[in-house]
């Protein structure tokens, strides 16, 4: 599942649904970020952004594992942050597109409300 985030609180709403989805689907988790070209040169400060929440969902995703009952045998929750840089729309569909991504998770834009 791709989890596309802008850094903007009103994106990361989707989190409640992102550890549900995984903890209860057993589905791993790619959080996206794209920076435009021209903030490309603090796409280190995003990357650590995106890992970080990456973790913390994760982690949130496992405890509805284990609430749920999951097997013991159930296969670990993945979960990772990816940057990319360009427009966002271009950007999004592309790394669905070359990752077999067949489910896409998103609030609305957040940076403007």
């Amino acid at each position: 599942m791709l989890i596309p985030l802008d850094g903007s609180r009103l994106a990361e709403e989707v989190f409640v649904y992102a550890k549900e989805l995984a903890g209860r689907l057993d589905v791993d988790l790619v959080f996206l970020h794209v920076c435009r070209p021209e903030e490309s040169e603090s796409s280190f400060m995003r990357k650590s952004y995106v890992e970080r929440i990456a973790d913390m969902v994760k982690r949130q995703a496992e405890e509805v594992q284990e609430k749920t009952g999951a097997p013991p045998k159930a296969k670990a929750i993945q979960a990772i942050g990816e940057i990319a840089i360009g427009q966002p729309a271009e950007q999004i569909l592309r790394y669905t597109d070359e990752n077999g991504i067949d489910l896409i998770l998103m609030a609305t834009h957040g940076r403007s409300g």
